[in-house]
């Protein structure tokens, strides 16, 4: 059997533990027709891994059909003979010694590819093992808790065992890598104060969420008294550039939380299982951070349609993307209680699966700014430059100028003044001016926005945020 070698490294799996094992299942009395068939499968896996390993030296073999289905098929095996072997012999730690080995080999190897099917599996492994995870062993220690450790030998592998319980350091943690931290800078929102209208989605966070971040005791008396908790999460659905991300940068600032935005475009994976175990690995580490801080966590996720489509029985839905879509509507479920908040956010509104959306408390349209919105967005842009002070000022011009945009995306207007700004500048101006304004609006030349293509097909009137109560 292999001792192979990658990249000029040399590995393999532990041939003298696999001789032991084979070893110990030809010998069982008990069940031996199962034992030897076991015995067969874990033969049949390490010849999958030599197929595996001989085509990885190969740049033309790792990008085949044929390699990808013999990862798929291997991870299958290893899985099934892990669950069976854990009942029937938990003292071989099966999956702990795979999972030694294909972590050591990811270490070595080189490229994506290579390291993926075999993280993939120590993750997926990682069920059947006997060993604590590495966040969930981490302890702080100081020279006198040295004496509260017992060590024990397990197939040559020494473990310690902590006899009292130790803190958990939040920098333990790793983060999964379709996860990035938001840190705020100096175009980001600072809080609420900083975003234009919205005044009834600011409103509905106030009282959900930073009311009770800022007071939780009166949470605990809400719970008990009424039953109410802080919201599982808000699903926000419109035409791009309309402040979804905006809005929920304002509410982590406001609140005072982390925040975490998914990578839609890092989640999805070729390889079995893998898109559904990134979304797995998120929420994991995210709720751990929530135990570890002591406060909710929120975990904003754009172009969501990408990740929970409907499920609606077409066959060019392939059993991934229902098996993620399944995977995101579970951790969903039981976000509230794991401390995430989750703020979706997407376009195509009508290609979300109905079990998704039925999964948030809150649904809000974001549509276009309507005419005090662009006003509130003219004089938010413009006074925050000594040059539009004067415009921001004059409220006949802003209107005028609010009339103009009517059609443009809070984004598009934000670029306009932007580039007005910088018209100013080469027409040495003292102030921007309307002038300004126009001409940027002419060169930029944004196309105007046809909402009717982002509500939803059965909604005639389109509820909307911002200023609805004027």
């Amino acid at each position: 059997m292999r001792i192979n070698s990658v990249n000029n490294i040399k590995f393999g799996y532990d041939k003298t533990y696999h001789d032991q094992l084979h070893k110990r299942l030809a010998a069982r009395k008990k069940d031996k027709i199962f034992a030897d068939e076991l015995l067969k499968l874990d033969s049949y896996s390490l010849q999958l891994e030599d197929e595996i390993v001989n085509m990885e030296k190969s740049k033309t073999a790792v990008k085949s059909i044929a390699y990808k289905n013999l990862i798929a098929c291997l991870s299958d095996v290893k899985n099934i003979i892990a669950f069976y072997l854990s009942s029937v012999l938990p003292s071989a730690n099966y999956a702990d010694s795979l999972i030694d080995q294909y972590s050591k080999e990811a270490d070595l190897v080189q490229g994506n590819a290579q390291k993926a099917w075999r993280e993939l599996l120590c993750m997926q492994l990682n069920t059947f093992s006997n060993k604590p995870s590495d966040v969930e062993s981490a302890k702080i220690e100081t020279p006198d808790e040295n004496e509260d450790k017992k060590s024990s030998t397990e197939n040559g592998i020494v473990f310690e065992q902590d006899t009292k319980p130790k803190a958990k350091p939040q920098n333990n943690l790793k983060c999964p890598d379709v996860l990035t931290e938001f840190v705020p800078i100096d175009t980001t929102p600072k809080g609420f104060l900083d975003v234009a209208g919205y005044d009834d989605q600011k409103d509905v966070m106030k009282e959900q969420i930073i009311d009770y971040i800022n007071n939780p005791q009166q949470l605990e008396i809400d719970k008990q008294e009424y039953g109410i908790s802080l919201p599982r999460g808000y699903l926000f659905y419109g035409p791009p550039g309309c402040g979804k991300t905006f809005l929920t940068e304002a509410l982590a600032s406001e609140a005072g939380l982390k925040m975490y935005k998914m990578d839609v475009s890092k989640v999805g994976s070729l390889y079995v299982n893998q898109t559904a175990n990134n979304i797995e690995k998120a929420f994991d580490y995210l709720a751990r951070l929530s135990e570890s801080e002591k406060k909710p966590i929120l975990l904003f996720m754009d172009e969501v349609d990408s990740l929970a489509s409907k499920r609606n029985g077409d066959p060019g839905s392939s059993r991934e993307d229902l098996k993620s879509t399944t995977t995101i509507l579970r951790l969903i479920n039981s976000s509230r209680e794991k401390g995430i908040i989750v703020i979706a956010a997407t376009n195509q509104y009508d290609l979300l699966d109905e079990a998704f959306v039925s999964r948030f408390d809150n649904q809000q349209y974001f549509g276009l700014p309507d005419s005090q919105q662009r006003i509130a967005l003219l004089k938010n842009s413009l006074s925050k430059r000594k040059k539009g002070e004067v415009l921001a000022s004059n409220d006949d011009e802003i209107k005028k100028l609010a009339r103009s945009l009517e059609g443009y995306s809070n984004r598009s207007i934000v670029f306009i003044v932007d580039e007005a700004a910088k018209i100013a500048k080469r027409r040495n101006r003292s102030d921007i001016s309307a002038e300004d304004i126009i001409a940027a609006e002419v060169k930029l030349n944004f196309d105007k926005v046809d909402e009717t293509k982002y509500g939803k097909t059965e909604t005639k009137k389109l509820p909307r945020i911002g200023f609805s109560k004027v």
